[in-house]
């Protein structure tokens, strides 16, 4: 037995040796090429560098219909903002002046599909992140292009985000939600450089499609466009918010009901993080069923974050986090 124990802890010790020397050659390798990403990217949101930008759209709804739309977005050289979804009878404003951010929606969350159309460019926003672990560097080959990939753990969420020969970001999975985005048809605004076609696929399927029709580097925006809408909802908020860092979380129960007619799915919720770091309003934007959503909605209300924050202030923040229930077999058993 103590011979047994001597080399497990032999074992362990060289496994957790060897996780932190790739961690470290990640950290080595990777950190340069994300910093040179966000540097070259013109959507990291950098108000040294404004720009207006017009994104025409399709996305893949419920029961497999497609409906068309167009998202804009500007930022001045002040630090403000202004980001515009439109798609079927779905609107969605948000004007960010200073501190204060004013939200006008049709509903009280942000579906899916809309949170798809803000991630094509969310991806941007976040791309050099100190908080971020790096966990692998690697280079694979895309359709002739060589590819540098990066594995990451954003607040306990996995990330693998790849780029081209010139730093352009081409590709971002999303290993929790089972979404990868594409980037391609970059082209030189400025001294940074845009993407003119963006998708996501979802398990492989394109869920949204998306071209830039209009990119503008002209700062001299109509006043108008950034008044407080109304009707609005105001909040704190800023540019360039920190992200919030989950600290306690309950993981949903797998319902038996559930569990015993095999039911296999994953359920997507709109959060909303409030500055005191508790989960408010809850929501499911996609459903496994009315079991298995209750269990989300049981869990999610339970969390804890550190919240998100501009600058020192702690500010409200919104996501969208998927939980997979699926089922395993082993040895003839269900797991």
């Amino acid at each position: 037995m103590p011979a047994l124990r001597a080399f497990t802890c032999a074992c362990l010790a060289f496994c957790f040796g060897a996780a932190a020397f790739a961690n470290q050659k990640a950290e080595e390798k990777a950190r340069p090429l994300l910093q040179a990403a966000a540097e070259r990217s013109l959507f990291h949101a950098d108000k040294s560098a404004p720009f207006g930008v017009l994104v025409k759209f399709t996305l893949l709804m419920p029961s497999s219909k497609t409906a068309t739309g167009v998202f804009s977005w500007l930022v001045t050289s002040e630090g403000d903002s202004r980001k515009e979804t439109k798609f079927l009878d779905y609107t969605d404003l948000e004007v960010d002046r200073g501190t204060t951010l004013w939200v006008r929606r049709s509903t009280d969350f942000q579906p899916m599909q809309a949170a798809w159309v803000e991630g094509a460019f969310s991806n941007f926003t976040y791309l050099n992140r100190a908080e971020d672990e790096l966990t692998r560097y690697s280079t694979t080959s895309d359709h002739h292009v060589q590819l540098r990939c990066v594995d990451l753990l954003r607040d306990k969420m996995a990330l693998a985000l790849c780029f081209d020969p010139d730093d352009n970001l081409r590709k971002v999975e999303l290993k929790d939600s089972q979404i990868t985005y594409e980037y391609s048809g970059y082209r030189q605004a400025g001294k940074k450089f845009a993407p003119y076609r963006m998708s996501a696929k979802r398990e492989g399927q394109v869920v949204f499609d998306g071209t830039i029709d209009l990119l503008s580097l002209d700062s001299n925006f109509d006043p108008s466009l950034l008044a407080p809408p109304a009707g609005a909802i105001k909040r704190t908020g800023c540019l360039n918010p920190t992200l919030p860092i989950l600290k306690s979380k309950v993981v949903p129960s797998y319902p038996s009901l559930a569990r015993s007619e095999r039911q296999q799915a994953t359920v997507t919720a709109y959060i909303l993080i409030a500055s005191d770091g508790t989960v408010q309003n809850p929501a499911i934007v996609q459903t496994g069923g009315q079991y298995l959503d209750a269990s989300v909605l049981t869990a999610v209300r339970q969390w804890q974050f550190q919240p998100a924050k501009c600058g020192d202030v702690p500010i409200d923040f919104e996501e969208e986090t998927s939980v997979n229930f699926t089922i395993q077999v082993r040895r003839g058993m269900i797991e």
